[in-house]
């Protein structure tokens, strides 16, 4: 057994030395590492002073919540003068004085929009300017072709100072312009 404890001791080529034979009574072990009594003083402190602070911060909160009920509302002179008027036009949608639904006013328009477009109608009947129903449109210039801007009337458009301006359908492409 001795040649056991002598193995155990042993490290890294140093034996421990058996301090079995020392004795000392009155030193002992210490029993605890953390003093219980201080933490639990810390959190009773700790939970006091939460409890006492919330009803330090509602006892404010009420004082002035029944102080700001107290006081008479006060409009400003200019206040005082536009109380009772509405605000100016135009006004927003939904607004007081503003009694069509923005909902139905866009389906009044629509429909407006759409009865305009598959009719016929004078735009000027002085100079004899008519509109006709968008498929009925459609069809008389597909009947008499479309025609496109001349390169003449393109080059007298740059020459003059003019700029050419790429539509949506050009891709890009000048007017005019010719690959080779």
């Amino acid at each position: 057994m001795d040649n056991d404890q002598n193995k155990l001791h042993k490290h890294a080529d140093h034996e421990t030395p058996d301090v079995s034979h020392i004795l000392n009574e009155s030193v002992t072990h210490e029993y605890s590492d953390v003093n219980i009594r201080a933490i639990i003083k810390f959190a009773i402190f700790l939970a006091l002073g939460m409890v006492i602070v919330g009803l330090i911060v509602w006892g404010l909160f009420n004082l002035l919540y029944r102080r700001e009920m107290k006081e008479e509302v006060r409009l400003t002179p200019i206040e005082q003068m536009t109380a009772d008027k509405p605000p100016p036009e135009p006004r927003l949608q939904l607004a007081p004085g503003h009694e069509v639904h923005p909902l139905e006013e866009m389906k009044a328009f629509r429909s407006a929009q759409l009865e305009k477009l598959n009719s016929y109608g004078w735009v000027d009947k002085t100079a004899g300017i008519v509109h006709v129903p968008i498929d009925s449109a459609k069809l008389i210039l597909l009947k008499q072709g479309v025609s496109s801007r001349s390169v003449d009337s393109v080059t007298a458009t740059v020459e003059s100072g003019g700029v050419l301006i790429p539509s949506a359908a050009s891709a890009g492409r000048m007017l005019g312009w010719r690959d080779h």
